[in-house]
């Protein structure tokens, strides 16, 4: 749960294990400080344009998927692929006072898919090889029949008839 000025001010056992923190590490610290990113980043600009979608709007806003890394516990960081989907909850006046991050770790999810995408790469590679070696098969065989054949023979190619091929 974040306030609008993006503070985290609660947080349920289920976040802490995924981002891997203590409440005390996050509680009371800006979102982007308590979850450090580039402000240049992919990232940064997603979930920011996500927040302030909400400040403005009052209404809820989704992340189909995003790839937030956070720092692990030995300080190196750990690339992560979120789902999010942030709440507004509004005061008496219909101002948005707390946002609700929903966030859920998605990303086995897409390195599953990754290697489903990069397999079907692997496979159109595969059939590309596997064509030109059929090719290159072809290829040898003419080449095999125009030296045995029994008389003259020449590929000629162009006005100024350069031979390209003779027996």
């Amino acid at each position: 749960m974040l306030d609008r000025d993006l503070v985290i001010t609660w947080a349920n056992d289920a976040y802490l294990a995924v981002t891997m923190r203590q409440r005390s590490d996050i509680l009371g610290r800006q979102m982007f400080e308590a979850f450090p990113s580039d402000p240049q980043s992919e990232s940064y600009q997603l979930l920011r344009r996500s927040f302030n979608e909400v400040v403005e709007s009052g209404k809820r806003d989704e992340i189909a998927i995003i790839r937030y890394d956070i720092a692990n516990a030995d300080g190196s960081m750990d690339v992560r692929y979120w789902s999010a989907t942030h709440t507004p909850f509004l005061d008496s006046a219909g101002k948005v006072e707390r946002i609700l991050q929903h966030t859920v770790d998605v990303t086995e999810l897409h390195e599953l898919r990754t290697l489903r995408d990069q397999a079907g790469l692997v496979q159109r590679a595969s059939a590309v090889q596997a064509r030109n070696r059929h090719l290159d098969d072809e290829s040898t065989r003419w080449r095999q029949l125009f030296e045995q054949a029994t008389g003259f023979l020449a590929l000629l190619e162009g006005p100024e008839h350069v031979f390209r091929v003779a027996n």
